[in-house]
């Protein structure tokens, strides 16, 4: 069977890899250089992808940190403004002669994770990733829910009156209360001192109590972010994924705090989990696309 090349295109960083028969041979990342404009950006995406004689591919999957409409990048909060209306699907396309699929990264990690990863067993399907920002998808019967004109964004609900600054320019969203460096700034209010947030974990798993109290107020956040989306779509499980997933005590927290944040007992019971595909999920998922599986 031909292999694939999949590329996710994130904020800060292009990971590329060689996929076959659901499995990621090898990958790289390079950085996108984005504030050196489209050009530059291009550039890196194609240096990324000719790396692995793209000529002897089957086709090219994207998954891009955004939401997009048949190649066509529709809006990117993590993005200057010049990415908006890009069609990335016409110009790899062009490049290489070779078919290509672009999807937002959020709904390629929860495809990857219905089909291959910790959802194989359910129907109803939450992704969500926690990183530098939020992302994730919802998957019925091992088909993605795309929303109307492809955009449904994950992050962008208000979570808390006022809050910080979110990437999209409003306050108090998932994506900017519920982040690596939104925990940062709960441990920078409590000590003054600013800290990772891996280094505030670490200190929360030792009981430092400065570090236990930022990671309740992120945890109690995390929860009702879950909740909401809990009594909205009813889901079998919830999958985490990301850098802050692997928050052992901010994810134990938010699912304490979980059962009393949702309205009926039922969904007391909804799993809450971590991602079995971890760093390989994005482009495990750009690679169901070129199955068209979506």
């Amino acid at each position: 069977m031909a292999y694939t090349i999949c590329c996710d295109i994130g904020g800060t960083k292009i990971n590329t890899g060689l996929v076959k028969n659901n499995r990621v041979i090898s990958h790289h990342k390079i950085l996108t250089e984005k504030k050196k404009g489209l050009k530059r950006l291009l550039a890196n995406i194609k240096k990324s992808i000719t790396n692995y004689q793209p000529q002897k591919a089957r086709a090219i999957g994207l998954s891009f940190a955004g939401p997009v409409n048949n190649g066509v990048v529709l809006e990117a909060t993590n993005f200057p403004a010049y990415i908006r209306g890009v069609n990335l699907k016409k110009i790899l396309e062009s490049w290489y002669k070779k078919p290509v699929f672009v999807e937002h990264d959020g709904l390629c990690f929860t495809l990857s994770e219905s089909i291959l990863g910790a959802g194989k067993k359910y129907q109803y399907i939450i992704g969500v990733t926690i990183g530098t920002g939020i992302g994730g998808g919802f998957v019925v019967d091992k088909k993605l829910y795309r929303g109307r004109q492809n955009l449904m964004e994950m992050g962008h609900f208000q979570i808390r009156e006022g809050g910080f600054r979110c990437s999209c320019g409003h306050y108090g969203h998932f994506e900017s209360q519920v982040c690596g460096p939104a925990l940062s700034k709960y441990y920078r209010r409590i000590t003054g001192q600013t800290l990772k947030g891996e280094e505030i974990n670490h200190l929360a798993l030792r009981g430092d109590k400065n570090a236990l109290a930022a990671a309740e107020v992120m945890a109690r956040y995390l929860a009702q972010a879950l909740a909401s989306l809990a009594n909205t779509l009813s889901p079998d499980i919830f999958i985490l994924g990301g850098g802050v997933s692997r928050f052992e005590k901010i994810i134990a927290l938010a699912k304490k705090d979980f059962g009393q944040e949702v309205i009926y007992a039922r969904h007391k019971t909804i799993k809450i989990v971590k991602s079995d595909l971890e760093d390989n999920a994005l482009l495990l998922g750009a690679d169901l696309l070129t199955n068209n599986i979506y």
